[in-house]
């Protein structure tokens, strides 16, 4: 079943939103991208609605989308940015990717990011919480099969002075033989509530990204940890990487080659000589503010207005 099991949910959805749509006479419509059937339902819809806002995130086209539904994605996706009367994505590279794949106008597709919550202060901490010689790093999200972790454990097993901490869902059974070897410095937490992720932002030294192996997409957690006042270790796979770029422009952390030799020498640096690479950062939080929740959604607000005065027009 297109796009995976929850295609199930089509029918009944379906049924609930032609009620909606005839009680609420919503002035937009917005569909995320995830899972794909709420793009499948905006398009039966659409003619309906006063504006449909079609939030694409990364492409439904992707680089890991099954052989067997390629097809289908493609189909999809063009049909969406031909019907939708905007459309949103979280990277510019994203953008560019879908403007390279179809006629459209360029006005038409917009960047929204995620986030992090700004009624936390964005101010980073530049001052080490750990005993010298000593840093805790942690890492919240999801290991998916473009997001690799190993280099990072087998850096962590061979550098005594730093302990790992991982709060991760349906972690693969080769990554936790790592804790078991790590004499207690590599823990796995499992899936915890957000709210205590957040509190574990705040609690460590160093937060570690672990870059996709698609130049299209950031992960979302690199926004998030945004609002921990915690430096960011992105751990990059690929050469164009986005997030390298963001946190040179940011100053809020450094960017590491996610293979085992360039983890070893940085890390090694950033406990032997931390003064160093604190000085690269900033605490300086203006740079990071438009990632803030409240900012994204006015300017999500702003353009279902305009999408909407345009729909009238």
């Amino acid at each position: 079943m297109y796009p995976d099991s929850r295609g199930r949910w089509h029918a009944s959805a379906s049924a609930a939103l032609d009620e909606l749509i005839e009680t609420i006479k919503p002035d937009v419509l917005i569909s995320s991208h995830e899972p794909a059937v709420t793009l499948q339902l905006g398009l039966q819809v659409a003619g309906r609605v006063g504006a449909w806002l079609a939030d694409l995130g990364d492409p439904v086209l992707a680089g890991y989308t099954p052989k067997r539904w390629r097809y289908r994605a493609s189909e999809l996706e063009a049909q969406v940015c031909k019907v939708a009367t905007a459309v949103s994505v979280t990277t510019a590279s994203t953008r560019e990717l879908l403007l390279a794949r179809y006629a459209m106008d360029p006005s038409k597709i917009f960047v929204l990011s995620q986030g992090f919550d700004d009624t936390l202060s964005p101010t980073i901490d530049l001052v080490r919480e750990s005993h010298p010689g000593e840093l805790h790093m942690l890492y919240t999200g999801r290991f998916y099969p473009f997001r690799n972790p190993t280099a990072l454990l087998e850096a962590v097993l061979e550098l005594k002075q730093i302990r790992l901490t991982i709060a991760a869902p349906e972690v693969r059974p080769e990554y936790l033989a790592y804790a078991a070897r790590s004499d207690g410095r590599i823990v796995f937490l499992g899936e915890q509530p957000h709210a205590k992720v957040l509190k574990l932002q705040q609690e460590c030294d160093v937060l570690v990204n672990i870059g996709n192996a698609l130049s299209a997409q950031t992960p979302g957690k690199l926004y998030e940890y945004l609002g921990s006042g915690k430096p960011i270790l992105h751990c990059h796979s690929v050469e164009d990487d986005p997030v390298v770029g963001l946190l040179d422009e940011w100053r809020r952390g450094w960017s590491c080659a996610n293979d085992l030799a360039s983890l070893r020498i940085f890390l090694t640096a950033l406990v032997e000589d931390p003064e160093r690479l604190y000085a690269i950062l900033t605490d300086d939080s203006h740079p990071v503010l438009a990632y803030g929740w409240s900012n994204l959604a006015r300017c999500l607000l702003a353009r279902c207005r305009q999408v909407a005065q345009v729909e009238k027009s």
